[in-house]
C-alpha cells in the first residue's frame, strides 16, 4: 500500500507541475484558431467565397488545429507516443477522404468550380449531355436543373465539370449584362 501511495504522489508531482503549461497551451492554441477562423472567414466573405465553401475550409482548419493542440499538449505531458498518434491521426484522416471518398472530394471540388464560374449560373439555359434545361440551384455537391418538362434533374457536379455543357443563349447574356454595367 505504501508503494501504491508513493507512485501517486510522485505522479502527481510529475504532472501536477505541468498542469499551468498545459492549461496556457490549450487557451493559447483556441485563441489561436479562433483567431485564424475569425481571419479566414472574413477574407473568405471579401473574396466572395460561398459559405458551404467556407464552413467547410473552417471546419478543416479548426479540426486540424485542435489535433494539433491535443499532440502538444501530451507531448508537454511527455506522453509522446499519444502525441505521434494524435498527430498522425491528421494523415490518416486525409488518406481516408484521398481514397475512400474520392467521389465526394471530386463533386466538392467540381462544386467549387461551378460555383466560382461566371457563365454558369443560378437561372442559366444550359445543355449537360442528353438534358437541358435552367439551373435551378447550384451548391458544393450538386446541380439541380429544371428541364423543359418540369422535371427537375440532380446532378453530381463532377458529372458537369467533366462533360462538356453548352450555356444557351449565351449572346443575349452577354449583351444584357453589358447594357446593365453601362447604365449603373
Amino acid at each position: 500500500m505504501k508503494e501504491l501511495f508513493e507512485q501517486t504522489v510522485e505522479h502527481i508531482t510529475l504532472y501536477g507541475a505541468k498542469v499551468p503549461i498545459v492549461v496556457v497551451c490549450v487557451l493559447l492554441g483556441g485563441s489561436i484558431i479562433k483567431l485564424a477562423q475569425k481571419a479566414a472567414s472574413l477574407a473568405m466573405t471579401k473574396a466572395k467565397v460561398e459559405p458551404t465553401v467556407t464552413n467547410l475550409f473552417l471546419s478543416i482548419g479548426g479540426f486540424i488545429g485542435w489535433v494539433t493542440v491535443a499532440a502538444t499538449v501530451f507531448g508537454i505531458l511527455g506522453l509522446t507516443q499519444v502525441s505521434i498518434a494524435f498527430s498522425g491521426s491528421i494523415a490518416l484522416i486525409a488518406m481516408g477522404l484521398a481514397s475512400s471518398a474520392s467521389g465526394i472530394v471530386s463533386d466538392l471540388l467540381a462544386g467549387i468550380y461551378l460555383i466560382a464560374d461566371p457563365d454558369f449560373k443560378v437561372g442559366r439555359r444550359v445543355k449537360v449531355g442528353n438534358i437541358e434545361g435552367t439551373v435551378t440551384s447550384v451548391d458544393i455537391r450538386k446541380t439541380k436543373v429544371k428541364d423543359d418538362e418540369g422535371n427537375l434533374q440532380v446532378l453530381p457536379n463532377k458529372t458537369i465539370d467533366s462533360a462538356t455543357y453548352t450555356i444557351r443563349n449565351f449572346d443575349k447574356i452577354e449583351k444584357e449584362t453589358v447594357e446593365e454595367s453601362s447604365s449603373q
